[in-house]
């Protein structure tokens, strides 16, 4: 009986009194909010997924500079710069700034290129 009269209220032509629209009734109300709660998480799944790529291409790329510093230094340069890349908030760096670190004279020069890099994109994001 009480499930009855509920229904019978939310059936009811709710009418806006200013421009006489039809107001949508609480369970169309519900399931627009349904509907729109499902929509959210079919997104968040998307960039969540999309994410996972990017850290992943990412990681990659931070693998592929310490394999350049390895072949062009040594290990423990390419130690070093995996160890700033994963320490710090700054982007991953652009291939172009990459390719000036290795292209440095010495091993010394090009920790120095990277370090500055890092504390330049770490602290200003």
């Amino acid at each position: 009986m009480m499930e009855t009269v509920w229904k019978k209220m939310q059936l009811r032509c709710l009418i806006d009194l200013q421009t006489g629209v039809q107001l949508p009734s609480t369970l169309e109300v519900h399931d627009q909010l349904e509907e729109e709660k499902v929509h959210s998480a079919v997104q968040q799944a998307q960039l969540d997924e999309q994410q996972v790529l990017l850290d992943r291409k990412n990681a990659e790329f931070l693998v592929m500079v310490a394999t350049m510093a390895r072949l062009r230094y040594s290990n423990s340069v390419a130690d070093e710069l995996m160890v700033m890349m994963r320490q710090t908030a700054a982007p991953v760096p652009e291939v172009d700034t990459v390719q000036a670190w290795m292209a440095a004279p010495a091993a010394e020069q090009c920790l120095e290129l990277a370090r500055r890099y890092f504390e330049r994109r770490g602290n200003n994001g």
